[in-house]
């Protein structure tokens, strides 16, 4: 079992005097401006291997399910304007002034989650013949409900052919093994929510009395089979050790 936190924080504080430096360069009200944020990130992996050694037969199996959740954040500011002094030695937030002169903004963070299911094989015989296999069932938040799953298959083959009998024993090539792949990568490197369709305002309207009425327009359409990127690769090598 394999588990991780990342818990952060960080801000910063500014302070701008009143200030003039020509008529077309001044500022008339000073201004103390403080920000906070907070982030936390977790993730939990649990694994079962499996390894045995029958004859000349080599065979190791792991099993493993995983989850991950990013991004549980938030942030917030706060300013204050016109303070009684000009000294950003003294400038604070204990000072009262009036509430027009104080503004502050607040946030969350969109957060994600992931979860997987993967396995994995590795076998040979006698470390000639070479084969190794992978799955992984990956689902993340970022996706339709169609799709919210993906799966992402991965093989290996490899002849060690320096280890067969018929290989004459030399001083120039120590060993030559050929090997093969092919495997599917799956990306859910988007925004969030695009899948979604969400309704924004600005869509105002006039009906029946011809006042004004607050009116609300989808953003765009929702699409529920979004799914995961998929690149493939395939790659066919030969090494050798010589020397």
């Amino acid at each position: 079992m394999f588990s991780e936190t990342k818990l952060s924080y960080w801000g910063n504080q500014a302070f701008t005097p009143k200030s003039y430096l020509s008529s077309a360069n001044s500022n008339s009200t000073n201004s103390l401006f403080r920000e906070i944020q907070r982030k936390f990130e977790w993730n939990t992996e649990n694994t079962l291997t499996y390894h045995n050694k029958f004859g000349l037969h080599n065979l190791n199996v792991l099993l493993g399910q995983g989850y991950y959740e990013y991004n549980i954040s938030y942030g917030q500011n706060t300013t204050y304007k016109n303070l009684p002094t000009n000294n950003w030695q003294e400038a604070s937030f204990n000072f009262d002034i009036a509430p027009s002169d104080k503004t502050s903004n607040a946030w969350d963070g969109k957060q994600t989650h992931k979860a997987s299911y993967f396995g994995r094989v590795v076998y040979d015989y006698d470390n000639k013949y070479l084969f190794t296999g992978t799955i992984r069932r990956d689902g993340s938040s970022k996706f339709g409900r169609n799709n919210h799953w993906g799966n992402f298959p991965a093989m290996s083959l490899g002849w060690n052919v320096s280890n067969e009998n018929f290989w004459p024993e030399n001083n120039v090539v120590n060993s030559f093994k050929l090997r093969g792949g092919y495997g599917i990568l799956g990306n859910d490197g988007i925004d969030n929510f695009q899948f979604a369709n969400f309704l924004v305002a600005g869509s105002n309207y006039t009906f029946g009395d011809n006042i004004i009425h607050v009116g609300y327009a989808p953003s765009t359409l929702e699409n529920p089979d979004l799914k995961w990127e998929r690149t493939s690769q395939f790659n066919i090598a030969a090494d050798l050790k010589v020397f």
